[in-house]
């Protein structure tokens, strides 16, 4: 939330108009945001650093979410209980405070659970591939390789996103 903030602060764009029910968290991840808004950002994002940021598509987030293992072919090592936020797990039926859960072998924090996650390419016709689950979903529904398709302007407590950077 904190990151979505600067990049919406005046001329650049406002905070979406809709809330979710516990507030906008500083420390939590950005929700109620379309893919064109986290596009947006990503290329604010760039402008600011000099960097590229993209959204990442559905197989370099899977390869991020497996530690970079491109031999697995299940997410079964993988430790749900110490990595990721989904219901009955404390969620309280809320996102949470990213990075205080385990990270993956690539340092990378909360690539399951708290909120599906925007990703590139994968098209269906008028949706687009989220992935990586969140705090409202049962811990026996989680798979890395599982990719969900919603509308491009779909708005939810539970969708929000992560940049990947290719630096220049």
């Amino acid at each position: 939330v904190y990151q979505i903030r600067n990049c919406c602060e005046p001329p650049q764009r406002v905070m979406p108009n809709r809330m979710p029910s516990w507030g906008w968290r500083e420390t939590h991840p950005m929700v109620y945001i379309s893919q064109k808004d986290a596009e947006d950002y990503c290329k604010w994002l760039s402008r600011e650093t000099g960097h590229y940021y993209r959204l990442p598509t559905i197989k370099e987030w899977e390869l991020a979410a497996l530690g970079g293992d491109i031999h697995v072919v299940s997410n079964e090592r993988y430790n749900t209980a110490s990595m990721a936020w989904y219901q009955n797990a404390s969620s309280q039926n809320t996102t949470k405070t990213v990075a205080t859960k385990q990270p993956n072998k690539l340092g990378l924090y909360d690539m399951q659970g708290n909120v599906w996650e925007w990703c590139m390419g994968g098209d269906t016709g008028l949706k687009r591939p989220i992935k990586g689950g969140s705090w409202n979903r049962r811990k026996e529904a989680f798979n890395i390789f599982n990719t969900e398709f919603v509308h491009p302007e779909t708005k939810a407590y539970n969708i929000g996103f992560r940049p990947l950077v290719i630096y220049k």
